[in-house]
């Protein structure tokens, strides 16, 4: 910052400084009070991305588009939606070996809002869809993959509002009826593991070996309690050979190797917030998840916060629906922020990538849950929205356009004093460049004038005279493309 005095005896000193804010990569920052936040943070950045410090199009969504067959993976069809006036609520993957074609099949099923689920192929050029007879339920179901004895692929369905089931393609549907109503599940060493609906600190395990055996034994299935004040269990992972229970306010470690009779339970985490438990994923070597004061960390051996700055999207808003997918080396969250929030749907997406820490904010929109699913050949985040009257399949993009649309894309400064809090400052001008069409939106106390400037990939400079106490800069885009960097101003203090 250049800055140069002007004064004589009757004059009072005058400073003339250029601001330059033009590393955008300090993202959003919600721990500072307004009136002291250095101006090259944002209060607000939401639908832009801000990697390598420039601000750019950012997270889009789009039809979904699946491949026509296993020759051409990137070409595709787009879903058409015929689901005889149902909403399609939830996206699952199952996979499973053929041994006639000596292959992997994947088949892409949705559950529907009235109960049913269908399936259709990945590679399908004719947009089929298969209702799967007598495998309904009352509310979403989850997924989990299984080999049962060696040679057949099933898939177990559980929701907190229905007996367990299996289905497969050569396995005709089993409803276990002994088995617990499920709010969470997953398979270790054999045995599969569930945290229960209702009486929500106990966990179940099936027999080992049989996840559709739950007869009660020593030496067959069980449960065990969780005496203690971390609250109830909500989820249950495995990672890295452990067990671990997502509690209300902490999480439970326990080591399940082989018989039941050995199984180990120790508390390693306790918490005075409240963690949002479908929000646990797994991220490669740590599990991030999200708590009423931010996001974490966790690699088996502790827990730590992560120091992103930004927690205070989540101020003031439930996200008690909450959920989470990993998806190219990113961790994704559906989520309500005090940008974009909803009563009945879910209003940001998140990506944050677990690398590097940047951040991207998809807002504005109506989410109602989202899958990833991956194999050798096609790898997609897809997520269901709510647009005109109806739920939609989509698939993430970073093109800045939501079913064709351009996002509004804003970043705002807080309103700052600079740290000159007893003097007055005038902009004198503002320069910047923007390869395309966007908006600036400069105000003081005093008074808000918003600059359209014309894209052009060289500096652009716009002479000003706005007086006040206080500054806030902001920077709004509402075509497809972005692209705006190396903005200054210059001030005088007086």
């Amino acid at each position: 910052m250049a800055i140069i005095n002007q004064s004589n005896n009757r004059l009072p000193s005058v400073q003339y400084a250029m601001v330059d804010f033009s590393d955008f990569l300090n993202g959003i920052n919600t721990q500072y009070d307004d009136s002291i936040m250095p101006i090259r943070y944002a209060l607000e950045c939401s639908n832009f991305s801000t990697d390598k410090g420039v601000l750019k199009t950012g997270l889009g969504l789009k039809k979904l588009v699946l491949p026509i067959s296993i020759d051409d993976p990137e070409g595709g069809v787009e879903m058409v939606e015929d689901f005889e006036d149902a909403e399609p609520l939830k996206v699952m993957h199952f996979r499973f070996w053929e041994p006639n074609a000596n292959e992997q099949q994947n088949r892409i099923l949705i559950y529907l809002s009235d109960g049913r689920i269908i399936w259709r192929r990945m590679y399908d050029n004719f947009n089929l869809y298969i209702v799967l007879p007598n495998l309904t339920f009352t509310s979403v179901p989850n997924l989990l993959n299984y080999r049962l004895n060696d040679d057949k692929d099933i898939g177990i369905f559980m929701s907190k509002t229905d007996h367990l089931k299996v289905w497969g393609p050569k396995f005709s549907i089993m409803e276990i009826e002994d088995a617990p109503l499920m709010t969470s599940m997953c398979l270790h060493f054999e045995r599969l593991f569930a945290t229960v609906e209702g009486k929500n600190t106990s966990i179940w395990f099936s027999d080992s070996m049989d996840p559709t055996n739950w007869n009660v034994s020593s030496t067959e299935a069980g449960y065990f309690h969780l005496y203690d004040t971390l609250g109830g269990a909500n989820k249950i992972i495995s990672f890295n050979n452990y067990l671990y229970i997502f509690r209300d306010f902490g999480i439970t470690k326990v080591t399940a190797y082989a018989e039941q009779s050995s199984f180990t339970v120790s508390n390693i985490y306790t918490s005075s917030n409240v963690i949002f438990a479908d929000t646990a994923c797994i991220c490669g070597d740590n599990v991030f998840f999200l708590a009423s004061d931010g996001l974490y960390g966790f690699d088996g051996a502790g827990v730590k916060k992560l120091n992103l700055n930004f927690e205070g999207i989540f101020d003031g808003v439930d996200n008690s629906k909450a959920q989470s997918e990993f998806h190219k080396n990113c961790y994704y969250l559906l989520c309500n922020t005090k940008y974009s929030s909803d009563e009945d749907y879910l209003g940001t997406l998140l990506e944050l990538n677990v690398e590097t820490g940047a951040l991207s904010l998809l807002t504005g929109y109506k989410f109602v849950s989202m899958t990833a699913i991956r194999n050798d050949l096609v790898e997609k985040l897809i997520v269901i929205i709510r647009n005109n009257q109806e739920n939609i399949l989509t698939q993430l993009t970073h093109d800045g356009l939501v079913l064709g649309e351009a996002t509004t894309k804003k970043w705002k400064s807080a309103m700052t004093d600079l740290g000159e809090p007893n003097k007055i400052k005038t902009i004198k001008s503002i320069s910047l460049i923007s390869e395309y069409d966007c908006t600036v939106e400069l105000e003081t106390e005093n008074k808000k004038i918003s600059l359209n400037i014309k894209g052009n990939p060289l500096p652009q400079r716009r002479a000003l005279n706005l007086t006040g106490s206080l500054i806030s800069v902001g920077f709004i885009t509402k075509g497809q493309n972005a692209k705006i960097s190396h903005p200054e101003m210059e001030i005088c203090y007086k």
